[in-house]
């Protein structure tokens, strides 16, 4: 592709010294119809180094108006929000950048290039102080013995973390102080016979719904393409090899499929399943191919344990956590803590088919689970209104 003018222009006052000369056909060029992210990235880069600050701002967030699928453009501009003393801006530009490109804050990618490490560098402490912070402000009144106050988010921690196993690792959030251990004997919960007394109940909405000419749509792959980033994921990532048919996901109900399970929903309600409000935040029919394998992974908490109620299950299937294998058994329970490294085994020629749900670790308070909510709630508004705080700052 031919070099715009201006550009090569540019290059050539630039190559010869002329400094103000090529600044002056960098801008000119900017004003153009052609002025794509490199060159709005170099802008900024050029006002940065001779003042021109507010300039430089411009011209970072014409670089993601010109590329909003490039992490390196919401890199930049969050850097110039940090060295402008706008952290709150700042942290939410850099996380948005990170949910663009996943390495966008790991430095130690970017060693050959002292710029970007740089600003990954910054990227990666300002964001982790600043919400660890918002996490600990959130309880300032709380008593502080409260394990929820002192409970941690890993991913974005601002200090070490030490757990007490190798095997035991949860991604998104940690309660110190709960019990920890891979399986729980189903018979320590009350409400557990009165779920497997009515499996056959539950399979037969399901066998109804999987008979139909809908079953297809009603299944959809659990782990979606995002997941193919993942070595131990990859090969179940957008694929119905590992499907799931949806009851409630992320706390909403599946209006699709609520009159074919009116007596399992039914069910459901009396169980102290996990949820950031009075619904449950997951249930879902989980199916399994034959030949298939979830491959070792570490879930996101350990303020919930993962239930398995066995609906279909052939034979030469197994649940492996913290390296115990369990078999499941038709019409029995599973209980663990998936914060634990577990995987899961179809070795037959048949599907499995279980149902799944999550239910609050039986160790949690009344008023730590409203806390817990509480936590979640202000991640989660804090992350859907990044999109806002970066509308604010894009230019018109």
């Amino acid at each position: 592709m031919n070099q715009h003018p201006l550009i090569k222009q540019a290059d050539d006052a630039f190559s010869s010294g002329n400094n103000t000369l090529g600044l002056d056909k960098l801008r000119r060029f900017s004003q153009t119809d052609q002025a794509d992210a490199q060159s709005w990235n170099r802008l900024a880069i050029v006002e940065e180094q001779i003042g021109e600050w507010t300039n430089a701002g411009i011209a970072h967030f014409e670089c993601i108006n010109s590329a909003p699928y490039i992490g390196i453009s919401y890199l930049y501009a969050a850097y110039w929000l940090e060295q402008s003393k706008l952290n709150d801006a700042a942290a939410s530009v850099y996380s948005l950048a990170q949910e663009t490109d996943a390495r966008i804050l790991d430095f130690s990618s970017f060693l050959e290039n002292p710029q970007l490490a740089r600003r990954s560098r910054a990227g990666n402490f300002l964001l982790r102080s600043y919400l660890s912070n918002q996490h600990r402000r959130l309880f300032d009144q709380a008593n502080t013995t409260s394990r929820i106050a002192k409970a941690i988010w890993p991913q974005t921690h601002d200090s070490a973390i030490q757990f007490g196993s190798e095997l035991f690792s949860p991604q998104l959030f940690y309660i110190r102080g709960l019990t920890e251990k891979p399986y729980y004997e189903v018979d320590e919960f009350e409400w557990a016979e009165h779920l497997t007394k009515h499996s056959q109940t539950i399979k037969n909405e399901l066998s109804a719904v999987l008979s139909s000419t809908t079953s297809d749509a009603a299944l959809r792959p659990y782990l979606s393409q995002q997941f193919s980033g993942e070595p131990s994921l990859r090969k179940l990532a957008g694929s119905n090899n590992w499907s799931a048919m949806d009851l409630y996901r992320n706390g909403e109900l599946n209006d699709d499929l609520s009159n074919s399970f009116p007596k399992t929903l039914e069910l459901i309600q009396n169980l102290p399943c996990y949820g950031l409000d009075s619904s449950p935040f997951e249930v879902f029919f989980s199916v399994l191919k034959p030949k298939q394998e979830i491959s070792k992974h570490f879930g996101e908490s350990n303020h919930s344990l993962t239930v398995h109620l066995a609906l279909d299950i052939p034979s030469d299937c197994y649940l492996e956590v913290a390296g115990e294998k369990r078999r499941w058994v038709e019409n029995e329970l599973v209980a663990f803590d998936d914060s634990f490294l577990h995987s899961a085994h179809n070795t037959s020629d048949q599907r499995r088919i279980v149902l799944i749900l999550s239910v609050w670790h039986p160790s949690l308070s009344e008023t730590e689970k409203a806390a817990i909510q509480l936590s979640f709630k202000t991640r989660q508004q804090w992350m859907l209104n990044r999109t806002n705080k970066l509308k604010s700052l894009l230019p018109s």
